[in-house]
C-alpha cells in the first residue's frame, strides 16, 4: 500500500481557500461539459522553489504551493486551472502531454485568463520570496557551529524547533497553521511501526496519530511545523530502515529477529541518548501538546479519537537483547537534507 509522502499545509485560511477553489474548480469543469471530476482532492504544500503547482494521476489530487497564498484569488484559480488542464490532457491521452500545443488548448477550453503563464506568477512572487530550506537552517549539521556528533546536533535542532514554534505555526496572516504528512499506511499498523513513530515524535516535537479511514486504510500521519514534520519522516525512515537491514543481515546468518521485540528493546536505548537534558525534553512535550491541539482543530475536527487496544507483544528475549545493542550503537547521518516534492 503505497504512502503519500507530500507534505501538506492547514490553516483557517487555507482550508477556507481550498473549499472555494474546489467549488469554482468543479464549476468551470461543469460549465465545460466535462462529466467527471478532474481533481478528487486539493492540497496546498511547501514545494520547490520554481514549482507553483502539479497534478498527481496517482492520487487524481492537485498540490499547490503555499507560495500562492500571498496573491490574489485571480492568480490562484488560474494555476488551479493550469493544473486542471494537465488532468484533462492526462485523462484524455492517458498521459501528461507537458507544455503542448495541445496542452494550450485544453487550458484554452477550461477558461484560463489570456495571456496567463506560470512566469507572471513567479515575477509576481519576487518580492516576497523566502527562503524555503528550513531543515537546513535549523540543523546545520554540514557547518559550524553543529560540527560534530549527530545527536548533538540533534538536540540543537530540538532546542531551536522548541524556542521557534510559536513564529513557525503562524502565517502570514498571523493565523495558526500546521504542516502533515504521512509516515506509514498500511490495513493494519506493526507495533514496531508504532513504537518508531512514537519515538519520532518525542523527539522532533511532531504530534503523531495512527488515522483510520474507512476502506483505505491506516495512515501514520505526523503534525507540526515543516522542520518537526520533515524531521519526524527523517527519523521514520532512517530508523526503520536500519532496523530491517540488521534484520536482514540476521537472517541471513540463520537466526530468527522479531522486529517488534528488537524495536522493543532499541527504542528505550535510543531515547536515553537523546533525553540527557530534561529542559529540552520537557520543551518537546509542550512542542507535541501544541501540535496536537492544532492538528485536532484544524485536521482531525471530523475524526472521533479512541485509544489504542495496547495488546502485548509477543517476547523474543534474543531479539530484545538484539536491539539493546542496536539502539546503543546506531548513529544518525551527519547531514539531513530537506525533502523535496515532485510532481
Amino acid at each position: 500500500m503505497a504512502c503519500d509522502r507530500t507534505i501538506k499545509l492547514s490553516s483557517d485560511r487555507v482550508n477556507k481557500l481550498t473549499i472555494r477553489l474546489i467549488d469554482d474548480g468543479k464549476r468551470i469543469a461543469r460549465d465545460k461539459g466535462i462529466g467527471y471530476p478532474l481533481f478528487s482532492a486539493l492540497f496546498f504544500a511547501p514545494l520547490e522553489k520554481e514549482k507553483l503547482g502539479f497534478y498527481s494521476p496517482k492520487l487524481n489530487a492537485i498540490v499547490l504551493s503555499e507560495k500562492l497564498l500571498e496573491l490574489d484569488y485571480s492568480y490562484v484559480l488560474n494555476i488551479l486551472i493550469h493544473e486542471m488542464a494537465h488532468s484533462l490532457d492526462f485523462h484524455e491521452n492517458g498521459a501528461i502531454s507537458g507544455h503542448t500545443p495541445l496542452f494550450r488548448g485544453y487550458c484554452a477550453k477550461l477558461g484560463i485568463e489570456s495571456g496567463f503563464d506560470k512566469a507572471r506568477i513567479k515575477e509576481s512572487l519576487t518580492k516576497s520570496d523566502r527562503d524555503r530550506d528550513r531543515i537546513k537552517k535549523l540543523l546545520a549539521l554540514s557547518s559550524s557551529p553543529f560540527e560534530g556528533e549527530a545527536i548533538s546536533a540533534l538536540r540543537k535542532a530540538q532546542e531551536l524547533i522548541g524556542r521557534e514554534r510559536l513564529e513557525e505555526k503562524k502565517d502570514e496572516g498571523g493565523q495558526e497553521k500546521v504542516y502533515y504528512a504521512d509516515l506509514y499506511s498500511a490495513f493494519r499498523t506493526p507495533r514496531h511501526i508504532k513504537m518508531i513513530a512514537s519515538f519520532s515524535g518525542k523527539i522532533s516535537g511532531a504530534y503523531i496519530i495512527a488515522c483510520h479511514e474507512g476502506e483505505k486504510g491506516v495512515f501514520m500521519r505526523s503534525f507540526g511545523s515543516l522542520e518537526e514534520v520533515e524531521l519526524s519522516i527523517y527519523l521514520f525512515d532512517h530508523i526503520l530502515s536500519e532496523a530491517k537491514r540488521e534484520q536482514n543481515r540476521i537472517r541471513k546468518s540463520g537466526a530468527r529477529l522479531s522486529l517488534d521485540s528488537f524495536l522493543y528493546g532499541a527504542i528505550p536505548q535510543m531515547e536515553a541518548k537523546l533525553k540527557k537534558d530534561s529542559s529540552i525534553t520537557n520543551a518537546m512535550a509542550l512542542v507535541q501538546s501544541d501540535n496536537r491541539i492544532l492538528a485536532e482543530r484544524l485536521v482531525l475536527s471530523g475524526y472521533s479519537f479512541r485509544s489504542s487496544s495496547g495488546k502485548s507483544i509477543d517476547i523474543d528475549p534474543d531479539s530484545i537483547k538484539r536491539g539493546i545493542s542496536f539502539g546503543k550503537e546506531l548513529e544518525l547521518p551527519t547531514k539531513i537534507g530537506q525533502r523535496k516534492l515532485s510532481g
